[in-house]
This record gives C-alpha cells, structure tokens and sequence, in this order.
C-alpha cells in the first residue's frame, strides 16, 4: 500500500498537472497498473492510525534492564 502522500501526488499529477499515468509511474518507481488503481478509488485517501503494537518482551525485562542502568550509574 503507498502512503497517502503518494496517492495524493498521483491524483494531483495526472488529473490537475495532466500527466501521463507512464510518466507517474516511472517517477514513483511503480507499475502503471498501481497508478490506475489509485486513481480508480473514490472519495478522499483515509489516513490510517497506527496502533501501538504489543511489547510482550519489554514488559519482562524492563526491570531488569532499568536496575543495570542504575547500576552502570553508580559505578
């Protein structure tokens, strides 16, 4: 999936700047294919929010890690 910056240059390239779909996509380093596909969807590119991902390591060793810092510190 590209970013939505890039969505939005597609959009503004071909249909406001009038280039061509070839031109997009040699200038993205994508398929003409893609830049069709981009420009087929309707309505405003949604900005997708990134949700935090899970850290069930860190949780087991932040402690641990935490009291070597201190350590380090001290000494």
């Amino acid at each position: 999936m590209l970013k939505v910056a890039d969505v939005e240059f597609i959009r503004r390239k071909v249909l406001e700047d009038g280039w061509s779909q070839r031109r997009v996509a040699r200038e993205l380093g994508i398929s003409r294919q893609t830049v069709r596909k981009y420009l087929a969807l309707e309505g405003p590119v949604r900005r997708c929010e990134e949700r935090p991902r899970p850290q069930p390591v860190r949780s087991q060793v932040e402690a641990e890690i935490r009291a070597l810092l201190e350590t380090a510190r001290t000494t």
